[in-house]
């Protein structure tokens, strides 16, 4: 987890050198500098939030066209871009996950940039 953070921390303090330099100002293709440092700060903020081993989490799951369930777990393991979660709430909808069935107590991994941190019940 620390070479996760540690990488995220470097990219924070090195976002002047993300604007690309062969780019004008206002031309289709440069980010603006203030949203490049937005996107980093919020992907560390969500690393910390939910990239540590047994922290509760969830996560939306769309069912049908327009209805969402939330699943509900705890962290097993967390990489730069992956997150282990075992599963202690399936949600009301039965739902499929990499073609297995969720239930509880399944070990799914996913995009960290999925889950959220979640208050228990």
């Amino acid at each position: 987890m620390s070479r996760v953070l540690l990488a995220l921390l470097l990219a924070a303090f090195s976002c002047h050198v993300l604007a690309r330099t062969d780019a004008k100002p206002g031309q289709a293709g440069m980010k603006p500098l203030e949203q490049q440092r937005l996107e980093t700060r919020t992907r560390l903020q969500a690393l910390s939030a939910v990239g540590s081993p047994g922290q509760f989490v969830c996560r939306k799951l769309r069912v049908g066209i327009s209805e969402h369930d939330w699943i509900r777990g705890y962290v097993v393991s967390a990489t730069e871009e992956k997150l282990r979660v075992r599963i202690t709430d399936a949600g009301q909808f039965p739902h499929q996950f990499d073609g297995a069935d969720l239930a509880q107590g399944t070990v799914i991994e996913g995009n960290i940039e999925n889950w959220v941190p979640c208050i228990q019940n």
